[in-house]
């Protein structure tokens, strides 16, 4: 997200399309790299805010998800509403991540271990980014390991 070049235009706007949306391609990227994709999106969720930052939000989020998933990895993301709050999650397995809270990952040019930008090409900032357009629509985002094998990711919309 270039904050410079990009003007946010809030809007009211079906969140359950727009997720769907971002995340189809990601069926095929997942097939083409042996991995396993699940989707379980919610129907009739509406939101406010900027739909092209919600759509790059989703793809930032399943981007990392494929580039750090085990070789033979699953990746998932949900969309729900309750209690007139919107849940996004992503996630995915992983060789490994230390167990618990996992923000840290949000910081800018932040990795859990420098060699991992030779393998996937990265530089560290999308979850930077994400984290930003978050904070924009006055969400919440969250990284959490429940076993050191799966990861996470959470946003909270209201």
């Amino acid at each position: 997200m270039d904050e410079e070049n990009q003007k946010t235009v809030m809007s009211e706007f079906s969140l359950s399309e727009v997720v769907e949306d971002a995340a189809k391609p990601y069926s095929a990227v997942c097939l083409a790299a042996g991995k396993k994709f699940s989707s379980s999106v919610e129907k009739n969720i509406s939101a406010v805010g900027d739909v092209r930052q919600i759509a790059e939000l989703t793809e930032l989020l399943l981007d990392n998800a494929v580039k750090y998933s085990d070789s033979e990895g699953n990746v998932n993301i949900a969309l729900s509403s309750s209690g007139g709050q919107k849940k996004l999650t992503v996630s995915n397995t992983t060789d490994g991540v230390p167990k618990g809270n996992l923000d840290v990952l949000f910081e800018r040019f932040y990795r859990l271990d420098s060699s991992r930008n030779s393998g996937t090409g990265g530089h560290g900032i999308g979850l930077s980014v994400a984290k930003a357009i978050v904070k924009l629509h006055k969400g919440k985002i969250s990284a959490f390991s429940p076993d050191g094998k799966t990861i996470i990711f959470t946003v909270i919309l209201k």
